[in-house]
């Protein structure tokens, strides 16, 4: 089990409160000494650059992982994959493409899947969406407190895919224990017009209209309901309000 040391699972930073009783620098300088008594001891490389990724040292474990005397492990491919992805901006092609031949080989690997969930949210809504769905099937308990943030890109990955009936699961079910979470409702009122639900749409918006100077999105989304529904003064009230709100 590549979690028995605890270290893998500080590969994401969204674990490293799980890991907080744990002796990182002990285990660091153990895992520098034995690939200075042993260069060809591999776990130690990848082990090592979990930690150096924990701390935010992308590039160190880049070159750390560059001297792996296996570069084929899959856990060295996992940790060169997340480290050179945090390098640039954009990421390096490289890095993608480590980690999707990571998450060929094992799906289970959750923190390459949620790496390229992230990713390819609106270059690829659906894979970004396939890969999400992966990370919270095989994700640590210990990462749960996150699962809302992912359940929100999750949700918006099914709205880009236009996926209306997977996006209105994510964002009820988020409004569901935060009833007030505006970008939830925000997203939702989306999902409801693309689906052309616009009875839902009109009375969710209606109730959300102060705040539509911070969000224009809303005059505009419930302008075209109205249109829809054939009430082309309320429309035009709404396309105007909307021409002053937005930026």
């Amino acid at each position: 089990d590549r979690d028995v040391t605890g270290v893998q699972t500080c590969a994401l930073p969204i674990c490293r409160h799980a890991l907080e009783s744990d002796d990182f620098p002990t285990a660091e300088a153990k895992f520098r000494e034995a690939i200075s008594l042993d260069p060809k001891l591999n776990d130690a490389y990848w082990r090592l650059a979990a930690i150096l990724y924990g701390k935010k040292k992308y590039s160190e474990a880049v070159e750390l992982l560059r001297r792996a005397p296996d570069k084929d492990d899959l856990d060295v491919r996992e940790q060169l994959g997340l480290s050179l992805y945090k390098t640039a901006n954009p990421p390096p092609a490289e890095a993608v493409k480590l980690l999707e031949d990571v998450v060929s080989k094992r799906p289970d690997s959750y923190a390459a899947e949620l790496q390229l969930g992230q990713h390819l949210v609106k270059s690829d809504p659906k894979r970004a969406a396939a890969a999400l769905e992966v990370y919270l099937k095989y994700r640590p308990v210990s990462a749960a407190s996150i699962d809302p943030q992912i359940h929100m890109v999750l949700g918006t990955a099914y709205l880009y895919a236009k996926d209306y009936d997977g996006a209105e699961r994510e964002f009820d079910g988020l409004l569901k224990t935060k009833p007030n979470d505006m970008t939830a409702k925000l997203m939702l009122g989306a999902v409801l017009v693309g689906k052309n639900e616009c009875s839902r749409a009109i009375s969710l918006y209606e109730r959300i209209l102060g705040e539509a100077q911070r969000q224009p999105s809303i005059y505009y989304n419930l302008g075209s309901c109205y249109l829809r529904e054939k009430r082309a003064a309320d429309a035009l009230r709404e396309a105007e309000l909307y021409t002053k709100a937005k930026p």
